[in-house]
């Protein structure tokens, strides 16, 4: 007796084959829709293109503090501001100079009603990266980069760059132009990423006397 729902050969690689085109197209779409989530990721930075940035500040025609939003619950006594950006900051300075990255911290200090520092406190980094990073700031400042390259050498050595005594500074600094600069690398005490490199921008006695006079005069 032969069974109603029994098909024939012919029907059954038919239908087999359709589950073969089926899988095939399922897994082509899966393909393309991992394919599209790693490109929006990759494309992005292939072409240069980066996040929008948290906080733009222009300081290149005046560094007074009108020129950054000074937190107003800050005590007229204290000096200092903070900001937390925590992503991309941007700052353009006199010369055509600017700084453009990633930041976790911004300190600004004051004298009177001028900006007199600008201190950037970068992400944590091993110390091989942090070293890059403290390269690249220096190169582009024109400071000199050999304080760095003994540093560098120092903790690839095996040898600790925190505690009394350390023979050598990852720092460097140059104070011979209207805007001083000075690159250093600090310890961020974590197993991790032990290093966190800072760039410090200050405008000289000259400069911030100038632009009081200017504020008084206004």
């Amino acid at each position: 007796m032969i069974r109603e729902d029994c098909r024939c050969p012919q029907e059954l690689r038919k239908t087999r084959n359709e589950l073969r085109r089926s899988r095939s197209y399922l897994f082509s779409l899966l393909a393309l829709v991992l394919t599209a989530a790693v490109l929006s990721g990759v494309l992005p930075r292939m072409l240069g293109r980066r996040d929008t940035p948290k906080r733009v500040w222009d300081l290149r025609n005046t560094h007074q503090i009108s020129a950054v939003p000074w937190p107003s619950n800050v005590a007229s006594f204290d000096p200092f501001a903070h900001f937390e950006p925590d992503g991309r900051v941007v700052v353009y300075f006199p010369d055509g100079k600017a700084f453009d990255r990633e930041v976790r911290l911004v300190t600004f200090c004051r004298r009177e009603n001028q900006i007199a520092t600008v201190e950037f406190s970068l992400n944590d980094e091993t110390a091989e990266a942090a070293y890059r990073t403290a390269r690249d700031l220096a190169a582009y400042w024109n400071l000199s980069a050999e304080p760095l390259e003994r540093w560098y050498k120092w903790v690839s050595s095996g040898h600790s760059s925190r505690g009394p005594g350390i023979p050598v500074s990852g720092s460097t600094i140059r104070n011979d132009r209207p805007l001083t600069v000075a690159v250093e690398i600090f310890n961020s005490y974590r197993h991790d990423k032990p290093y966190r490199v800072s760039l410090e921008i200050g405008w000289r006695e000259s400069a911030l006397e100038q632009g009081n006079e200017k504020s008084a005069g206004n």
